[in-house]
């Protein structure tokens, strides 16, 4: 039987870890469930997912929370960035591993990595080392054309903000989002409404 791993003094195990944050996330979520109303939790319960579901109720009922335990700005500015970044990969119909974007354009994982890397792709973060490629900048053909010219010459360069331009309703594309007028062929209008937006000061 092999012999368990030793750690030197003061060092603490990734076990240890893991037992702590679970026993943490085990009392928020029992003061999440009993403080959010039936309405709440019914919505948390219909979400997709069990991480879905979690951060639509911690969203609702962060400031029920900060009455309690006190003010946490900072949770609850987290709480709701994360309901905006999983409405947005809804709307992006979901997301591509890079396994699956590079069966799906015919290249190397390496290839997509590249692509990615240059910025003619639109990947975000998993948050466990991971990247996700929103569904929404491929069609039956392979990328979007134009998606490759538009991506690089965004002014800004979080990729959840560029995600929230191309699928944002614009007035000055006719009400159509982005990427409905890359389809359309429009990718000179798209160009100019990114170099706009460059303008504005937009580089978020």
């Amino acid at each position: 039987m092999p012999a368990p791993a030793r750690t030197s003094p003061g060092t603490v195990t990734q076990e240890a870890l893991a037992d702590a944050f679970r026993a943490r996330s085990v009392e928020l979520i029992d003061r999440i469930a009993q403080t959010a109303s039936a309405e709440v939790l019914g919505r948390a319960l219909a979400e997709v997912s069990a991480l879905d579901g979690l951060v639509r109720a911690l969203s609702s009922v962060a400031p029920a929370l900060a009455q309690v335990e006190g003010p946490d700005p900072l949770a609850e500015a987290m709480a709701q960035a994360a309901m905006v970044k999983r409405d947005l990969l809804q709307q992006a119909g979901g997301t591509f591993t890079t396994e699956e974007v590079a069966e799906r354009l015919g290249i190397s994982r390496q290839a997509v990595d590249k692509r990615r890397g240059k910025g003619t792709l639109l990947a975000v973060s998993s948050g466990t080392g991971a990247y996700l490629f929103p569904r929404c900048q491929f069609d039956d053909q392979g990328a979007i054309a134009g998606l490759g010219r538009l991506l690089p010459a965004l002014p800004m360069k979080n990729p959840w903000t560029q995600l929230a331009f191309l699928l944002r309703n614009a007035p000055e594309l006719g009400g159509r989002t982005a990427l409905e007028a890359l389809r359309d062929r429009d990718v000179q209008d798209v160009l100019d409404l990114a170099e706009g937006f460059g303008d504005q000061g937009g580089h978020a």
